[in-house]
C-alpha cells in the first residue's frame, strides 16, 4: 500500500509530538482508499505472480533442486503440519467384515492414524493371482455418503483390482463415517487455523502415510510398487502425499492442479476446500511439488472445462514438470491426460490411470477397459456403522487443535489515524474478506500481516517527518488493531509506547499471522515489549 497522509480514529492512532500536517502524496479519499477492493485485488495478483516466479527461480536447474531438495521437503512438511512427523503409534487395525465378489474381495477396515483418530477404509483384493500385488491408495474426494465417500465411489477401485492391484480407498475426514472438519476457513471462518499452521490436508496425508505403513506390513502387497491416486480432494491428497512420502512410486492427481498465480488471479479459493492448500509460509508452488516427486512417475489428469481448475493453471504446472523431468533424463515419466468436460473423473481417465501404473510398476503397456460390476450396498461398506453409527470415543472433530501443537507458554508477571487495508469509512463485505484472507495464505501471507505492513509504513512516515522530535511515538489501537501496534513496536524500535483498548487475549481471536500459535501468543508478545511502556 502507498505511504501517504491519513487522518483520525477508526482503527489505530499514532500519537506523536508535532502538529504540522503531512504533505499529501496522492490524490485520493483517505477514508476510502484503504477499502478499495480493486487495489487489493491488483496487489494480490502481483504477489501471486511473484510467488510463482520466485518459487520457480529457487529450483529452476537440476543443481539448485538437488541442493535444496531436503530443505524444501522439510519446509513442505512444516506447511502441512507434519514437521515433526507425529509418532507412528500402533494402528489398531480392525477388520470388520469381508464382502465377497466373483473377481475380488472387499475388506471393510478402520484404523487409528493417531491414538483416537479413526480412519475408515475399504481394501479391494483380487482373487486371481498369488501376489504380492502392487497397491494403490485411493482418495475419493468430497463424495458425501452416510457410509463414507468410499461407499459412493466403488467404481474408482474396480479397474485397479481387476487389473491385479490391491486398492485401499480411504475416507477423507469430512465425508467419512466419523466427522472431522475440512472447510474451516472456507465455510466456518476458522481463520485461527492459519495462526495454528493447520490445514486439513495434513491429517489426510498422514492418514495416507499410515495406510502405506499398513500395506507394507501385508505379505500380499509389494511395498515397493505403490501408487497414490485420487480425484478433487483426492487429487490434492495425491499431490501432497506424493510430495511428502517417497514410498509412493507413482503419483496421479486428478482434478486438483493449478499454480499459485492462477489460484490468486482466478480467485479459485472461492470454491476450494481448505484441503486444497498447504499453509504457504515458505512460498512454494505446485511445480515445487512436482520437483519433490521427480523423478518418480507423475501423471496429471485434467478436464478442459473444470471450473475449479482452469486450463491455464494446470498447463503452467505441466510445462514446469516437463522441464524438471527433462533434467533427470526421464521426460517420459511425466505427462498429462486431458479430457473434455467438467470437474470429475471419467471412465477414460480411470482406464488411463491403471495403464500408467502398469507401465511403470509392471513394465507392460496395458489396454484397460472398464466394464459393469455388481455394486455393494453402501451400508455393507461402512466400518463403524456409518455417519449415524455408535462411534467409539474419538478425537476426529478436534484434530485441528491437536495435530499441530501450540507453543507451551510461560506466564509473565505485564495524532495520526491509520486505516489498514480493509478498514475505513466502510469495511469489506464478508465475501471480499474471505477471498482476501484465503488468497493471502497462498502467498505465504495473511491479511493481518499486510495490515501490519500498512501500520509500519505509517510509523515510518511519522518518524521520518522533520517535525518529529525523535523521542516519543505512541501507538494506540482498539481490539485486534491494537495488537497490530504491538507487533509494529516489536519490529520498529522507534515506537516508544503502546496503548491497547480491549485487546484479544489470544491469537485465536486475531490478529492472524501464519503459524504464530506454534511459537507464541499475545501475553508473550506483550512481554517482549519490555522495557518499553
Amino acid at each position: 500500500m502507498p505511504r501517504t497522509k491519513v487522518s483520525f480514529m477508526t482503527a489505530l492512532v499514532l500519537v506523536f509530538l508535532f502538529l504540522q500536517p503531512l504533505a499529501a502524496q496522492d490524490e485520493f479519499d483517505v477514508e476510502t482508499v484503504s477499502v478499495d477492493p480493486e487495489r487489493m485485488i491488483k496487489y494480490l495478483d502481483a504477489e501471486g505472480e511473484k510467488v510463482s516466479r520466485e518459487a520457480w527461480e529457487r529450483i529452476n536447474t537440476r543443481e539448485k533442486l538437488e541442493s535444496a531438495r531436503d530443505s524444501i521437503h522439510r519446509e513442505f512438511l512444516f506447511m502441512i503440519g507434519l514437521d515433526p512427523l507425529p509418532a507412528r503409534t500402533p494402528l489398531e487395525m480392525t477388520h470388520v467384515r469381508t464382502v465377497e465378489r466373483k473377481e475380488y474381495t472387499i475388506e471393510v477396515l478402520h484404523y487409528q492414524s493417531l491414538p483416537g483418530f479413526y480412519v475408515t477404509a475399504n481394501l479391494y483384493k483380487p482373487k486371481k493371482g498369488k501376489g504380492p500385488f502392487p497397491a494403490v491408495v485411493w482418495g475419493p474426494g468430497h463424495s458425501n455418503d452416510s457410509s463414507g465417500a468410499k461407499a459412493l465411489r466403488q467404481n474408482y477401485a474396480i479397474p485397479w483390482v481387476r487389473d491385479g492391484y490391491i486398492c485401499m480407498v480411504v475416507d477423507p475426514i469430512q465425508v467419512a463415517e466419523v466427522f472431522g472438519v475440512h472447510r474451516g476457513t472456507s465455510s466456518w471462518r476458522l481463520y485461527d487455523w492459519y495462526a495454528r499452521g493447520y490445514t486439513p490436508i495434513g491429517i489426510e496425508v498422514w492418514n495416507a502415510m499410515r495406510a502405506v505403513d499398513y500395506l507394507q506390513s501385508r505379505s500380499d502387497v509389494d511395498g515397493t510398487r505403490l501408487t497414490i491416486n485420487g480425484v478433487s480432494g483426492g487429487g490434492h491428497l495425491s499431490w501432497m502425499a506424493g510430495a511428502a512420502d517417497p514410498r509412493f512410486t507413482v503419483v496421479q492427481p486428478v482434478a486438483g492442479t493449478s499454480d499459485i498465480q492462477t489460484h490468486v488471479s482466478h480467485d479459485l479459493q472461492n470454491d476450494a476446500c481448505d484441503c486444497a492448500y498447504f499453509i504457504n509460509t515458505y512460498r512454494h508452488d505446485w511445480p515445487t511439488l512436482a520437483a519433490l516427486i521427480a523423478p518418480r512417475p507423475l501423471l496429471m489428469h485434467n478436464s478442459t472445462e473444470d471450473g475449479y481448475y482452469p486450463q491455464v493453471g494446470y498447463l503452467n504446472v505441466l510445462e514446469r514438470a516437463k522441464e524438471i523431468y527433462g533434467w533427470f533424463g526421464v521426460a517420459e515419466k511425466t505427462d498429462m491426460f486431458e479430457v473434455p468436460g467438467r470437474h470429475g473423473y471419467t471412465g477414460p481417465q480411470r482406464e488411463k490411470a491403471v495403464e500408467w501404473s502398469d507401465r511403470w510398476l509392471k513394465g507392460k503397456e496395458a489396454n484397460v477397459k472398464e466394464r459393469p460390476f455388481e455394486k455393494v450396498p453402501h451400508e455393507e461398506l461402512a466400518a463403524l456403522g456409518g455417519q449415524f453409527g455408535d462411534h467409539p470415543e474419538n478425537i476426529n472433530s478436534r484434530i485441528q487443535e491437536l495435530l499441530v501443537p501450540e507453543a507451551v507458554l510461560e506466564v509473565y508477571a505485564s495524532r495520526h489515524l491509520v486505516f489498514p487495508r480493509g478498514r475505513g469509512s466502510t469495511i469489506w463485505d464478508a465475501k471480499l474478506m474471505k477471498r482476501f484472507r484465503r488468497s493471502a495464505m497462498f502467498l505465504g501471507r495473511t491479511l493481518d500481516d499486510m495490515r501490519l505492513y500498512d501500520v509500519l509504513c505509517a510509523v515510518d512516515q511519522v518518524a521520518s517527518d522533520p517535525s518529529f522530535n525523535g523521542h516519543e511515538l505512541t501507538v494506540v489501537g482498539r481490539g485486534v488493531s491494537g495488537l497490530l501496534g504491538v507487533y509494529a513496536a516489536l519490529l520498529d524500535s522507534r515506537i516508544t509506547r503502546v496503548i491497547l483498548h480491549s485487546p484479544p487475549l489470544t491469537h485465536k481471536d486475531g490478529p492472524v499471522f501464519l503459524n504464530i500459535l506454534r511459537y507464541t501468543d499475545v501475553p508473550q508478545a506483550l512481554a517482549m515489549l519490555a522495557p518499553r511502556e
